[in-house]
């Protein structure tokens, strides 16, 4: 459940309004980027396929700027019976389902954890995302490896659509 501003005048938005109103309204050959830094928010779209990546460390400590060799890449993938959408569809979670998206202050503005993680991974990866060379899942791990060395306890999650885990690389963007 989303709870908007105005939801005493509107009402809340459900995930199941979400799904019926805009995943599945996706047109074939159409994607849908979406990011949602809100806590219980992993299975928010009700996307067949949720992929996980618990940042672990290959040795015992980790350099305070993210630096992929330091990091194990060992992800989960569930595949969930969801209806079928027509189009492409590749949501960003804040935080696992049973987790809560943390508000922080970086350089002096408020913003959520996830938000800067993602933000910060897409400006350093910048020149790889243009050459679509820097795939989904890297991204995922980037990101929940910041969260990490930030000390948040929270987890982002990618979910796709079943036809996304066919693309090369895993989903490149």
């Amino acid at each position: 459940i989303l709870i908007p501003l105005d939801y005493e005048k509107k009402g809340y938005i459900l995930d199941d309004w979400m799904f019926v109103e805009m995943v599945s309204k996706v047109p074939k050959g159409c994607c849908l980027y979406s990011f949602t830094d809100c806590c219980h928010s992993s299975t928010i779209l009700d996307l067949n396929v949720v992929c996980k990546y618990i940042p672990e460390l290959c040795g015992n400590t980790c350099s305070k700027v993210y630096n992929p060799d330091e990091w194990k890449s060992i992800s989960t993938i569930s595949v969930e019976k969801r209806p079928e959408v027509p189009g492409t569809i590749i949501h960003f979670s804040g935080c696992l389902d049973n987790q809560t998206s943390a508000d922080a202050g970086f350089n002096g503005r408020a913003q959520g954890a996830m938000s800067k993680c993602l933000n910060d991974t897409i400006n350093t990866r910048l020149d790889l995302i243009k050459q679509n060379k820097f795939s989904l899942m890297s991204m995922l791990k980037e990101i929940n490896c910041r969260l990490t060395i930030e000390k948040f306890e929270q987890h982002s999650t990618l979910s796709v659509n079943p036809k996304e885990m066919l693309r090369a690389n895993f989903c490149p963007i």
